[in-house]
């Protein structure tokens, strides 16, 4: 447990985001190999340092007026490859991509 935030699997950084990303990756294993982000400032900055092996897109079935673009400011192509598709009941789809380029 985290003694700050008081979380399990929790933990502030203090690092530049680059070796803080580079350590967390080196520290997990086995089935805890997965590290989630799901924050778009965060998800721009690993995007552009090159550290985000897969991509996890969750689509719902509705049309948003206004929201924030998940893809601002990524500073190169970036190709994708389809891994597998989920389906769910209320019409919602995860696309799961792998980062290849």
């Amino acid at each position: 447990m985290d003694p700050i935030t008081g979380l399990k699997n929790t933990r502030i950084a203090n690092l530049d985001i680059k070796e803080e990303v580079l350590a967390l990756k080196q520290s997990v294993s086995g089935d805890d190999k997965d590290i989630l982000v799901g924050s778009p400032g965060l998800i721009v900055s690993l995007m552009n340092l090159k550290l985000i092996n897969e991509i996890q897109l969750c689509v719902h079935p509705v049309i948003a007026v206004k929201g924030l673009p998940l893809f601002k400011n990524i500073n190169d192509k970036t190709i994708l490859k389809l891994l597998k598709i989920k389906n769910f009941k209320g019409g919602a789809v995860i696309f799961f991509y792998s980062v290849t380029g």
